[in-house]
């Protein structure tokens, strides 16, 4: 779907698929989490209703106020930066094997800070220092920008989860010899 400025941002339906794939891509990487409340105004037989639920479950989304999902609105670049940060903590938990966080590690990670969602995602390295959901944080999302993010979330999830000394790993994705 385009704005009057031809820019191209997420639809219900798009919005509804990311929604499922995120969902099930948390679903694959971490067991289940404990049932939340429904968002009101997700009915049940909903086609994304249960993606939308996993999704809140998680920790990934977290709604309105008012216990609204919203899902007919475009999504703004500052809730999809908020929405990031939170998928890529959960991703960052989900890939470590839960007999190697000590509490001493657990104490260690990092402090929650007072930065906005999208300087957050910079700071941290998972969005490049140019990334338009670093700017006018109350436009929508245009859907390649949604996929950029989304990109370079999981690159760097990807880079965080790799051993140091798996040289040869990266060697062999790439095509080379790992020799």
């Amino acid at each position: 779907m385009s704005n009057s400025s031809g820019v191209r941002v997420w639809s219900k339906e798009n919005a509804m698929r990311i929604a499922t794939l995120a969902a099930a891509l948390a679903a694959v990487l971490c067991g289940c989490a404990a049932a939340s409340e429904p968002f009101k105004d997700v009915p049940e037989d909903q086609w994304a209703a249960a993606a939308v639920q996993k999704l809140k479950d998680q920790g990934i989304i977290q709604g309105y106020p008012d216990g609204s999902f919203r899902g007919n609105e475009p999504v703004t670049r500052y809730e999809l930066a908020a929405a990031l940060v939170r998928f890529a903590e959960f991703l960052q938990e989900s890939v470590k094997p839960p007999s190697t966080q000590t509490q001493h590690e657990a104490e260690d990670l990092p402090p929650q800070t007072d930065r906005s969602p999208a300087a957050e995602l910079v700071a941290r390295g998972f969005l490049p220092g140019d990334s338009p959901l670093a700017a006018d944080p109350k436009k929508p999302v245009t859907v390649e920008q949604l996929a950029d993010a989304l990109a370079s979330v999981a690159q760097k999830i990807i880079e965080l989860s790799v051993p140091e000394g798996s040289e040869g790993c990266a060697a062999h994705l790439e095509g080379g010899s790992p020799r």
